[in-house]
């Protein structure tokens, strides 16, 4: 009787909240990345585009305890050697995507249904710049 009462208290619980969960496990998936206008207008082209589609996968490999993340935009040219992610918790998100000489550092933080954060741009000669983006989850059937 007693295990009955306590599977009954167990079911009424419902759902364990997502950070209770492995953070991989949440933060996994597709999303789309948005930059947010600056002002003045940046006039400098950066010679390695921004992915603005991308896969997060629970599958290690990258950087040290890191996971792989996926280019899914079609527009980004480079091969990109290194394209890893971790997660600290279910809110934030850190991804790195470059080819060993240029790329960007791009940190997310969960802010309502969407994650805000910077993308970091940097390259082998010290070549630096910083902008504001936005990053929302998108079913993957859409990214194909």
């Amino acid at each position: 009787m007693m295990g009955l009462y306590l599977l009954a208290i167990l079911l009424a619980a419902g759902p364990v909240p997502d950070q209770d969960r492995d953070p991989i496990k949440v933060l996994a998936g597709c999303y789309e990345l948005r930059v947010l206008p600056t002002k003045p207008p940046d006039l400098i082209k950066k010679p390695l585009r921004l992915s603005r589609k991308f896969r997060l996968t629970p599958e290690p490999g990258g950087q040290p305890s890191g996971f792989v993340a996926k280019n899914l935009d079609t527009k980004v040219e480079w091969e990109l050697l290194f394209a890893s992610w971790t997660a600290k918790d279910a809110d934030t998100i850190q991804i790195v995507w470059g080819t060993g000489f240029v790329g960007y550092s791009v940190r997310l933080k969960r802010s309502g249904a969407d994650f805000r954060g910077k993308a970091d741009y940097f390259d082998d000669t010290g070549g630096a710049d910083s902008k504001d983006v936005v990053a929302n989850t998108v079913d993957c059937e859409q990214t194909k």
